[in-house]
C-alpha cells in the first residue's frame, strides 16, 4: 500500500509491501510553506 509522509518542506510517498519499503516520490512543496507560513 501506499503512504504519504509530510515533513516540511517535503512529502514523501512511499510504498510498503511485506519485506520491502521504496520511495516512489519525493517533491519539495513550495505551497505547503507557503499555507503554513500564512497562519
Amino acid at each position: 500500500f501506499l503512504l504519504e509522509l509530510i515533513r516540511p518542506p517535503f512529502r514523501i510517498v512511499y510504498r510498503v509491501d511485506r519485506d520491502l519499503v521504496r520511495i516512489v516520490r519525493v517533491w519539495r512543496s513550495e505551497r505547503l510553506l507557503k499555507l503554513q507560513q500564512d497562519d
